[in-house]
């Protein structure tokens, strides 16, 4: 009887190198497997970081397209407190006005028209002590709180039953006077001309008239006649001048020479 040999008999061989291939293949997936759940050597579940993800810029492999991280969107929309514009607007006159008349109180502000309840009036004797009355002047002060026109001449009469006094119209200054509050208008009366129709006046009837010709006349309002004076000879040569602002002897000038 023959003695068995392990090391020479075939089937043994085969058996054991069958053997030491599977025990490596089965360490070899077991090594992947580990690998696989935790490629950093830890879970996550102890309190560590887990491995940041690939970055979108990272540099492309040799072979493979560079692609370019997508745009962030931009946002249009604007920011509710941001300020706008505060437009300039126009300016008060103090007169009611809102800058938009063509008066002349400058930058297109709006002047009232006086009104006999803006002003104050009086009158005065130009003739030398002991001589005919026959040179007066008439002034106008503003006793309001605002700027007021005083447009063309005073409308002025002697007597309730007589006419109105002519106009020098040479004394047209083009403008209306311009009063702020406490400066005076003058306008100078010649009462007598050497004409006939002659009658004696007590008082200076006075209406105010607006800025055209075809205005409608203000409220009669009594002057009374100059301190010393109880009346004056009037008769229909009777002429009185423009409104003038500020100079009584431009006023006089008018009347004096007559």
């Amino acid at each position: 009887m023959h003695a068995f040999s392990r090391a020479n008999h075939p089937s043994l061989t085969s058996f054991r190198r069958r053997k030491s291939c599977a025990l490596g293949a089965a360490a070899v997936a077991a090594l992947l497997a580990t690998t696989a759940c935790d490629p950093s050597g830890t879970d996550g579940a102890d309190g560590t970081t887990p491995a940041d993800p690939p970055s979108a810029t990272g540099s492309a492999k040799p072979g493979e397209p560079t692609t370019a991280p997508a745009p962030k969107p931009t946002s249009t929309s604007t920011s509710a407190s941001t300020s706008k514009p505060t437009p300039s607007g126009g300016s008060d006159d103090g007169n009611g006005g809102n800058g938009g008349g063509g008066g002349n109180g400058g930058g297109g502000s709006t002047i009232a028209v006086c009104t006999a309840a803006d002003l104050s009036f009086s009158s005065t004797n130009e003739d030398e002590k002991g001589k005919e009355v026959r040179h007066l002047l008439l002034a106008a002060k503003n006793v309001s709180h605002k700027k007021c026109d005083l447009y063309r001449y005073p409308d002025v009469r002697f007597a309730t039953d007589a006419g109105s006094v002519a106009v020098i119209k040479d004394s047209d200054l083009k403008e209306p006077a311009t009063l702020a509050p406490g400066e005076v208008a003058y306008a100078a009366l010649l009462a007598g001309g050497g004409h006939m129709d002659t009658y004696g006046a007590k008082s200076i009837l006075v209406r105010l008239q607006g800025s055209t010709s075809d205005s409608a006349l203000g409220r009669t309002v009594t002057v009374a006649l100059p301190a010393g004076v109880k009346v004056v000879d009037v008769d229909n040569g009777a002429l009185v001048t423009h409104w003038i602002p500020t100079a009584s002897g431009l006023a006089l000038r008018f009347i004096m020479s007559r």
